[in-house]
């Protein structure tokens, strides 16, 4: 587990997403440690959706422009992919998903 301040001030413990969240529905956070920006998103599989992030990221052809721009510009190594919180009522994804955009301060046109 790792200490996360976000931009509004709320210090979150955050756990890193690793292979034992394979098949783990939840919300997730991309957050670069240089400027401190997030991405949130949500997924039924929190390991598959890491990995496909590494991989289009380093491959240069993510969805996200802003976030493949920041990518390419301070490297892979100030981004940390964690997970924000496992879901097994499905209903409640997009809501809690919602949620953390919001705690997060994270934006779809910024990275």
């Amino acid at each position: 587990m790792e200490n996360f301040k976000t931009a509004n001030g709320v210090e979150l413990n955050l756990e890193l997403i690793s292979e034992k969240h394979r098949g783990v529905y939840g919300v997730y956070v991309i957050i670069n440690n240089e400027n401190k920006k997030c991405y949130v998103g949500q997924t039924n599989d929190l390991f598959v959706r890491h990995r496909h992030h590494i991989s289009s990221l380093n491959g240069e052809y993510h969805n996200n422009p802003y976030l493949q721009k920041s990518w390419i510009k301070y490297g892979r190594d100030v981004f940390k992919f964690y997970v924000v919180e496992t879901i097994s009522d499905l209903s409640r994804l997009n809501e809690v998903e919602l949620f953390y955009i919001k705690r997060f301060e994270s934006r779809i046109n910024t990275f």
